[in-house]
């Protein structure tokens, strides 16, 4: 229970389940889906109310820096050297306008320029080989897709930006996990 609030989710085996509360306002209610809930038609009870929920094993969702799923990922960058040495690199700034794309440097011909996106939907994954990304319709290699483990439901994919991409500037990456495509986010290429 937060701030007076409680939800409660059936699922379609019929088991029920307390979720777990993390914001409560007058419009909005965060929760996470309680683990072991069962695909297909769910009732998610808020207090007396009772409405379905569709649940799947995947439904993925990127998060994006403006918070309405649009525009440049909200999301970290790391340049890894040939000797191993890791240099963080932006992706986006914010300030009066929102949230804009900062161009990425891929740096020397062997270094290796990691994104870590982040998102939901994406750890029931049937295979890692069942996660694929595109960045401006170029095949990038995923490292990791799976569980953030640092916060609950939070989910991360790292993808290797391809060097043939240099000079791109801003352009769309598509993930697609057991054939279901998330919403398109940007990143910037220098």
């Amino acid at each position: 229970m937060l701030g007076g609030v409680t939800v409660t989710v059936k699922d379609s085996a019929g088991v029920s389940r307390p979720a777990g509360l993390y914001y409560v306002s007058h419009g909005q209610i965060d929760y996470l889906m309680p683990a072991g809930t069962a695909p297909g038609v769910a009732t998610v009870t808020v207090g007396k109310t009772a409405s379905a929920a569709l649940i799947s094993s995947v439904a993925p969702g990127l998060f994006t820096a403006n918070g309405n799923g649009k525009g440049v990922a909200a999301a970290i960058a790391v340049r890894v050297s040939s000797n191993g040495a890791k240099v963080p690199v932006q992706v986006f700034q914010c300030g009066g306008a929102g949230c804009v794309s900062v161009p990425m440097d891929l740096g020397a011909p062997t270094d290796t320029l990691v994104v870590e996106l982040y998102g939901t939907g994406i750890r029931g994954r049937t295979s890692p080989s069942n996660v694929v990304a595109q960045i401006r319709g170029v095949p990038a290699q995923i490292a990791y897709a799976a569980s953030q483990l640092q916060f609950d439901g939070l989910d991360q994919v790292n993808v290797y930006v391809p060097r043939s991409l240099a000079g791109a500037g801003e352009v769309p990456v598509v993930l697609t996990v057991d054939g279901i495509t998330a919403n398109v986010v940007t990143i910037n290429i220098k």
